[in-house]
């Protein structure tokens, strides 16, 4: 089976005797493609149907895919070319067919009512919320589900992830620990094990640690419990998407601090800014992902301590690459919230587990807001084993900062030889942010070479990886350039 990928929305696709090679809606210019679309009874738009009418010898006939149920139809030749609309795939109650030119006006159909998978082209959910007798709330209607990178590529640089795997010692110490647990029974509803160790490896006091199922899970807790529909809360952009979606799904109004154009923060103009919109809350990354750059302490402990009445929410899950925390001073200040993560430097994205860090009233209420059994036993066993590894963490933490700093001095290189990037950022992290007007290009070639980094609109983003990724990474981003 041959695999394509459509050069206008980069969609891959399956094609085979008997099934679209392209893309059916970013057609090729020189592909005799049609599309028809065909209207209710209201005159709207409510699916759409491929033809390839096209007699060379590479296809049988036309192809018939009803894009709205997925049904995929071959037609021979001598059926001709307009015998489709009898087929047995349409139901009887068609009554138009509208041919879409090639033209803006398919793209602005496309963009407004399709979504792309990797094999179909299938009508949004906004087509089929109309239809529904139950409807969907203005919060939900317009919500995407969350989409990663897919697929298997031989080197994963796109998530920020540790590139170190546990040893065969630690999963058979995690097996060990694994095989004495009581499947019967809930969990440990504070999960006093995993916090103990964590307490143990930041030097924290357990009564100010709270668990949760990722870091995630309690950023929808606070938002959505020490916030009340209406109040303000004050992100900053460019920083972590998943801040303001759960504020607004918690139907609390996110104002957004716009950073410097060299992407750092004012302190002082973040103040302001808070004070203006009457901020109930404010939330960031420190450092920040994706733009990899850090405010220091001192400007931190400025902000917590000028806002009062305001809550700031600071996510540390990148601080164990730098050094400017200021997690010990947590409990000095009763308007502040530190998350950690587990799934960066600790090397456990696959397990879910994360910890808020607040003083004791704080810590008490998110105790009791969260369900009472969030983090599963496994997890907790998995969690406890690992960050008492202090040794372990510490030689990863080390191994995966030089190999950063490494990965940094060599896309410099790559700029300073062929002069192709528009900035590359010193970084306090885990990962490269790099800006470039040719973010699609290199992403879309690095996927072909098997190696996933992230995009954004005007930038690439590149985890470090190990050494020997890291420099397999440089030598495809060299190919690239040198072409």
């Amino acid at each position: 089976m041959k695999k394509y990928r459509c050069l206008c929305c980069g969609y891959r696709t399956i094609g085979e005797r008997g099934r679209f090679e392209i893309c059916p809606i970013c057609f090729w210019e020189d592909d005799p493609y049609i599309l028809y679309g065909k209207r209710n009874e209201h005159g709207n738009i409510t699916s759409v149907y491929y033809y390839n009418d096209c007699d060379s010898e590479d296809y049988d006939g036309g192809d018939i895919l009803d894009l709205e149920s997925g049904t995929n139809h071959l037609l021979t030749l001598r059926q001709g070319r307009y015998n489709f609309r009898k087929f047995g795939a349409f139901a009887e109650d068609v009554k138009e067919f509208v041919r879409f030119p090639r033209s803006s006006e398919m793209k602005r159909w496309r963009k407004e009512n399709c979504i792309i998978n990797d094999e179909l082209v299938f009508l949004s959910e906004n087509e089929r919320i109309n239809n529904m007798s139950y409807k969907l709330n203005k919060k939900l209607v317009n919500l995407v589900p969350y989409d990663p990178i897919t697929g298997h590529y031989d080197i994963r640089l796109d998530a920020n992830e540790s590139c170190f795997n546990l040893s065969d010692s630690l999963k058979a110490k995690i097996g060990k620990s694994i095989s004495q647990i009581d499947f019967n029974r809930y969990p440990d509803c504070l999960a006093k094990a995993p916090t103990k160790a964590f307490s143990e490896l930041y030097n924290v006091p357990e009564e100010l640690i709270s668990a949760g199922n990722g870091s995630d899970e309690l950023i929808s807790i606070i938002e959505g419990c020490f916030f009340e529909a209406g109040d303000t809360v004050v992100n900053v952009s460019h920083d972590f998407s998943m801040y303001e979606f759960y504020a607004q799904l918690y139907e609390v109004n996110v104002e957004t601090y716009q950073k410097e154009a060299d992407l750092t923060i004012n302190a002082d103009k973040l103040i302001a800014f808070c004070r203006e919109k009457k901020a109930k809350g404010l939330i960031f990354s420190n450092p920040c992902n994706p733009t990899s750059l850090g405010l220091d302490r001192a400007s931190v402990k400025k902000i917590i301590e000028s806002l009062d009445g305001c809550l700031v929410i600071l996510d540390e899950a990148y601080m164990d690459f730098w050094d400017q925390s200021v997690l010990a001073d947590v409990d000095n200040y009763d308007n502040l919230i530190i998350l950690k993560t587990c799934s960066k430097a600790i090397g456990l994205a696959a397990v879910r587990f994360g910890f808020a860090v607040a003083n004791r009233t704080i810590t008490n209420a998110i105790r009791a807001a969260k369900s009472p059994y969030n983090n599963d036993t496994v997890a907790q066993t998995i969690v406890s084993d690992i960050l008492s590894e202090k040794k372990y963490l510490s030689d990863c933490r080390d191994a995966i900062i030089k190999n950063t700093k490494q990965l940094y001095s060599d896309i410099v290189s790559i700029n300073g030889k062929y002069g192709c990037f528009e900035k590359v950022y010193e970084t306090c992290t885990n990962f490269v942010l790099v800006k470039t007007d040719e973010f699609e290009k290199i992403y879309r070639y690095m996927l072909d070479n098997s190696i996933a980094i992230r995009k954004f609109k005007g930038f690439i983003r590149v985890t470090s990886g190990s050494a020997e990724e890291n420099a397999r990474f440089i030598e495809v981003l060299d190919g690239y350039f040198r072409k």
